[in-house]
Parts: C-alpha cells; structure tokens; sequence
C-alpha cells in the first residue's frame, strides 16, 4: 500500500518537474552544441533583418518575415529570447517555442507583431 502512494506521488512530480525544467535543459543542450561564432552571427542576422523590414514590400517582406521567425525560434531554441519577452507566458510557452522552432512553424505576421 505504502509503495503505490509513493508511486501516486513520485510519478506526477516526475512529470511537473519534466514539464517545468524540459525546455531550459533542451535549451543548454542545443546552446553547448552551438559556437560563439555562429550563436553571434544568428544575432547580427536576426537584427539585420528587423532593420531591413522597414524597406521591404509585398513578398520581399513577406520572405523577410519568414527568414526573422525562422531566425528567432533558433535563438529562442537555445535558451536566448532576442526580443525581451514582451508576450505573456506560461508554463507551456517554453514547450510551444521549441516545437515551433522543430516544426519550422510560421505565424502569419511579424516577429515584432506576435
């Protein structure tokens, strides 16, 4: 009896402490594997883009966009929210980004217009 409350116990807080520290390890993970070098560059990149999207029209900027969010679910993917967090978060959004970030996922507006 005492070992199936034990179990009950442990399982679901095995679970919520996967849920709540998966993606900051998943994070590490990809930030270990990735130099300074290129982390630098995806930087320089994703603000070369923000700054050239105010030239663009039509489907240049549309391909911009798409090139920033691929840009940004990377940096995201490595543990680095370029862009200061100004959206609300939970628990899960740390899971939805990575995914995002997996899948090649895009949103129909701007980064800067989440």
């Amino acid at each position: 009896m005492k070992r199936r409350v034990i179990i009950a116990i442990a399982i679901p807080a095995v679970l919520f402490l996967f849920l709540l520290l998966g993606p900051k390890t998943i994070q590490g993970i990809n930030l270990v594997f990735t130099s300074q070098e290129q982390f630098a560059a995806k930087v320089s990149e994703y603000h070369r883009l923000v700054e050239n999207e105010t030239s663009l029209a039509g489907e240049e900027l549309r391909q911009n966009q798409k090139e920033q969010n691929r840009v940004y679910y990377w940096l995201l993917a490595r543990g680095h929210d370029i862009d200061g967090g100004e959206e609300e978060t939970n628990i899960l959004t740390p899971w939805r980004d990575l995914i995002r970030y997996w899948t090649g996922w895009q949103p129909d507006v701007a980064p800067n217009n989440r």
